[in-house]
């Protein structure tokens, strides 16, 4: 026998459901007198729900935070990995350098909203990190990028 106490239209309600040997049988029973607080139900408003779902996650984490740390360590492995053969697929536009850790993102337009991949991938953002390298930036190695933001100085101060 499953009994479970369900909202309807009349007020608190208790469900329990009978499995016959012709299959299954439901019947309602009206429960008068009683409230949410009353039958316990922690979904039975959206801020009882928020505070009930922050205790059991906090509860849930003590309770096996072990094995949590350790999923979540593997993960941004396993994506830094990631990160870094993808990365090593792509090349120098202007040498055609491809070491992995000689190459640089430089960002084509300058705008206080670009954010360093680097940083990106440092912080396990690496779905944005992608984002940001495909959309707004250009592969140089090291030495090109130094030049290349060299060569913008000189520019500017019209050496």
């Amino acid at each position: 026998m499953d009994i479970r106490i369900i909202r309807s239209r009349v007020g608190w309600v208790s469900h329990y459901s009978v499995y016959t040997s012709s299959g299954l049988s439901t019947k309602y029973k009206r429960i008068t007198g009683t409230s949410a607080e009353d039958v316990a139900i922690p979904y039975a408003c959206k801020e009882r729900q928020r505070a009930y779902n922050r205790e059991y996650r906090k509860r849930y984490y003590e309770k096996n935070k072990k094995k949590i740390k350790k999923r979540i360590y593997d993960n941004r492995r396993k994506q830094r990995e990631k990160f870094r053969e993808w990365k090593s697929t792509l090349e120098c536009v202007k040498c055609g350098h491809s070491h992995v850790a000689a190459l640089d993102f430089h960002h084509v337009v300058k705008k206080a909203d670009n954010l360093r991949v680097n940083d990106l991938v440092r912080n396990g953002r690496f779905g944005k990190a992608y984002k940001e390298a495909a959309e707004r930036c250009i592969v140089l190695c090291a030495n090109c990028h130094r030049a290349h933001h060299w060569d913008e100085k000189e520019a500017k101060n019209g050496t």
